[in-house]
Order: structure tokens, then C-alpha cells, then sequence
């Protein structure tokens, strides 16, 4: 079945390895880049087909390759955690990152808490020196406590669009 196409960027691809028939190379492209996709299209240039035969992806956004864990790795800290007794979030937790690292590059509205109560009730509010238009990460109290992504409306108000639940 044929794919269907999309535009990406290739921003490079560095050659490690060119081994009899074995290929290693990286790849830094943009998002909904398929690998595969460009291996088989290079086989198929090439006239003699091609395939992954290992993939690894080394970085994804501003996320850093340092804090990246396997499969592997997670199950040995399951398996340390029932080792020692210890609930397994007491070794796992420490491997997350803060949770509005995904959309940190979005311009900060800080709420007092009256407003995020609101906001958190699903009503848009207004607030002086807010963007006038596009999403924000909404923060809250001085201690800017992230409560959830807003979107800036026709009416100048941030109205909630995916916000963060508190139990």
C-alpha cells in the first residue's frame, strides 16, 4: 500500500559506517520523519532494495539524550524496587522531568490562584499583559505551580485548553 507523502526536512545525515552491504548512518530530521521510509527509498535508488536492521532514536525536541532510558533499564529499577521493598515510583520518579518541559517554549501566564481556580473550572479569564493571541503555559501562585496549556480567544481571555488534574 503506498504511503501517503508529507513535506519534512532532512537537516543532515552523517555516514559512520559503509561495510560490504551494511550502512551506519544518523539522521537529523524534523518531526513525522520516517527512517525506514528513506532507507527504502535509498535501496530503491540504489537498485539492490535496503532495510533497518537497528534503529535508535538519539534525541527527540529538547529533550536530553543523557536523561533517555531503555526498556531495559526501566524493568532492572522494577526489579531493584521489589528487591529493596520500596515502592517502585521511589526509584522511578526520579527519572521524570518536570511536566511542562513539553511545551516550555510557549509564552508563561502566571495566574494568582483566584484566576486558576477559574481557569481550572473551565472558565476563560482576562489577564493584563497576556499575549494577544496563540496558546500559553499557565502557571500558578508564586511558587508557578504548572496547571495546563491555555489558549488566548476572539475576546482577549485565556480559555482553558488542556489542563493538568489535581487530586
Amino acid at each position: 500500500m503506498p504511503r501517503e507523502s508529507r513535506k519534512i526536512t532532512v537537516y543532515e545525515i552523517v555516514l559512520h559506517r559503509f561495510e560490504g552491504d551494511e550502512v551506519e548512518m544518523e539522521v537529523h530530521c524534523s518531526k513525522g520523519t520516517y527512517i525506514r521510509t528513506i532507507v527504502d527509498d535509498l535501496g530503491e535508488m540504489l537498485g539492490c532494495g535496503a532495510h533497518v536492521t537497528m534503529l535508535r532514536r538519539t534525541g527527540v525536541a529538547n529533550y536530553p539524550y543523557e536523561r533517555m532510558v531503555t526498556l531495559e533499564q526501566l524493568e532492572a529499577l522494577l526489579e531493584q524496587a521489589h528487591r529493596e521493598e520500596k515502592a517502585p515510583k521511589d526509584l522511578l520518579d526520579t527519572l521524570l522531568l518536570p511536566m511542562d518541559t513539553a511545551v516550555e517554549n510557549l509564552p508563561e501566564v502566571n495566574l494568582v490562584p483566584e484566576l486558576a481556580d477559574l481557569v481550572q473550572h473551565g472558565q476563560p479569564v482576562q489577564v493584563f499583559g497576556a499575549p494577544v493571541d496563540g496558546q500559553v503555559r499557565l502557571t500558578m501562585g508564586e511558587e508557578k505551580i504548572f496547571i495546563g496549556v491555555g489558549e488566548m480567544n476572539d475576546d482577549g481571555k485565556i480559555a482553558p485548553k488542556r489542563l493538568v488534574v489535581f487530586r
